[in-house]
This record gives C-alpha cells, sequence and structure tokens, in this order.
C-alpha cells in the first residue's frame, strides 16, 4: 500500500461512497496569537492506494502528530479501514480515501510537526504543518 496524496484542512469529512466534503483545505501554517497554542479543529484528508493482495482485509490505519525532537503530541488517532476490491476489475489495485479529524490539538512551541501516517508500523507518509506565531511569517 502507499499513500496516493494527503492534505489538511479546517473541516472534513467522507461520504459513503468515497468523495470527501472539504472547509478551509490546504494548510501547511498555522499562526498563533501564543503558545501553547491551540488548534481546536483539524482534518488530514488522504487517498492510499492497496495492492490486490490487501483489498478485502482489515488495516489498522494511524495517524500521529510529531514534533521536530521527535514528541508525539495527542491524541494519536486510529481507523480500521477495509479497502473493497474495484467492482470493474478485482485483479487491479484500488484506493480508499481517508479522513482523520482532530480536535483540541495543543502545540506547546513554535516550530515544525507532522501528521505521520502509518499502517501495520509502515510509514505511509507524512504531512508537514509549521506553527508560527502570528506576524512570523508569510504564507
Amino acid at each position: 500500500m502507499k499513500l496516493d496524496f494527503a492534505f489538511l484542512a479546517d473541516a472534513a469529512y467522507i461520504t459513503d461512497d468515497g468523495l470527501f466534503c472539504v472547509v478551509g483545505g490546504g494548510f501547511d501554517i498555522i499562526f498563533a496569537s501564543g503558545f501553547p497554542a491551540i488548534k481546536h479543529a483539524m482534518a488530514l484528508v488522504g487517498r492510499v492506494v492497496f495492492e490486490v493482495n490487501e483489498l478485502g482485509k482489515d488495516h489498522l490505519l494511524h495517524g500521529q502528530i510529531v514534533s521536530k525532537d521527535g514528541n508525539v503530541l495527542p491524541p494519536d488517532l486510529w481507523l480500521l479501514i477495509k479497502p473493497i476490491p474495484r467492482p470493474s476489475d478485482p485483479n487491479r489495485e484500488n484506493w480508499m480515501t481517508i479522513c482523520l479529524n482532530y480536535q483540541g490539538v495543543v502545540f506547546p512551541t513554535p516550530g515544525e510537526y507532522w501528521i505521520q501516517l502509518s499502517v501495520e508500523k509502515q510509514t505511509l507518509g507524512k504531512v508537514n504543518i509549521q506553527v508560527l506565531p502570528s506576524g512570523g511569517g508569510q504564507k
């Protein structure tokens, strides 16, 4: 399996047919008036592509926010997913859209963070976030 794409949004959800709805999508910088800074709502939307032998099986997706010095910020999110075979060709890879909704994330200091996505201890990818003091840089 591999991560096809992932991005951050203020809010998002996935419909039953795999489409996603997003509000405030595409940011990678959070400006904060002080620290610790709280991001009240944040969603990670992504697409994971599965090989044929991975379809029809349960997979536990893990999303964790990690600071530059390796500290993990709460909350860790877990999502049980079961990708299905492609209806038009079950012998071909298929994808699944995922959404992790974070609430009340506390960033203790300014700096670089990332959300690391993994499945069964295999890292699929990372989405970077910079947390800066207000007025601390250009978007």
